[in-house]
């Protein structure tokens, strides 16, 4: 069997939600094309911002891409983040 390169990855988004946040299943839109769905999402306390999980195509999945999440209906604002939003450096974990 022969190992393929991955075509896809997991990707973090923050969704400018405007107080209906996603938590799974919606739609995610890259340059007005339904591309794929959300896995997981919620508001992120801690950070204070509006984040969801979704497999991106790679040449998506590049911070700062825009794309955005249909929640209830309405089209959303989002961006892809590479870098971690809560302790980046991993500064808590090694304390």
């Amino acid at each position: 069997m022969l190992a393929r390169e991955p075509r896809i990855r997991l990707s973090t988004l923050v969704v400018d939600a405007d107080g209906a946040d996603a938590h799974g299943y919606e739609p995610v839109y890259i340059g007005g094309e339904l591309t794929t769905y959300v896995m997981a999402g919620g508001y992120g306390h801690v950070v204070g911002a509006s984040i969801a999980l979704a497999y991106l195509p790679l040449e998506h999945a590049v911070d700062g891409t825009a794309v955005e999440v249909e929640i209830l209906g309405e089209r959303r604002p989002a961006r892809v983040v590479e870098q971690a939003l809560y302790d980046p450096a991993g500064e808590l974990l090694r304390s």
